[in-house]
């Protein structure tokens, strides 16, 4: 509510981006004291996705990073987005861990960030100084950034022209 608030109280364009398989963007899973295996999934819409599996089905892969449904999972990619955003010059926010603040030499706030999972939702005051840029250059999308019209956490988001904000 906090981005959203900021955005419209200074008329700014909201974005939103999705990352592409977020828990393997993550850190390495060095916590386990022994090796996960998986086997090949045995669907045929993951084999159509992944056509390599179809050559031995009862191929054992190592996990290296953590994935969907390990229970660390979340957290090796929140620990990889901060390293991100620390090297990006973003502080988080001392009251919300998932809202992270861009400050110029002045101290002052000229891009906020929110993330939610694999979801971000961000806004500039200067939008071509690169800032947002950078941070889209650091992770890997499912798709293009979408630009004041999307569903953020389940809820259309719609910025209006007049800096009014509906969802």
């Amino acid at each position: 509510m906090s981005i959203l608030q900021w955005a419209s109280s200074n008329n700014l364009n909201l974005w939103n981006g999705d990352c592409k398989s977020a828990f393997l963007q993550g850190k390495p899973d060095l916590e386990r004291p022994q090796k996960i295996y998986m086997r090949v999934p045995q669907d045929g819409i993951a084999l159509a996705a992944v056509p390599e599996w179809n050559v031995d089905r009862n191929q054992l892969y190592v996990l290296h990073a953590p994935v969907y449904g390990q229970a660390n999972a979340p957290r090796q990619w929140f620990l990889h987005v901060l390293d991100v955003m620390n090297r990006l010059n973003w502080v988080q926010h001392s009251l919300d861990p998932c809202v992270f603040l861009y400050k110029n030499s002045e101290n002052v706030v000229t891009a906020v960030l929110g993330i939610h999972v694999d979801d971000i939702i961000a806004c500039s005051l200067f939008e071509d100084d690169g800032v947002l840029m950078e941070v889209k250059a650091s992770f890997s999308w499912g798709g293009p950034w979408e630009k004041n019209d999307f569903v953020f956490v389940g809820r259309r988001i719609v910025k209006h022209d007049d800096g009014q904000i509906t969802f």
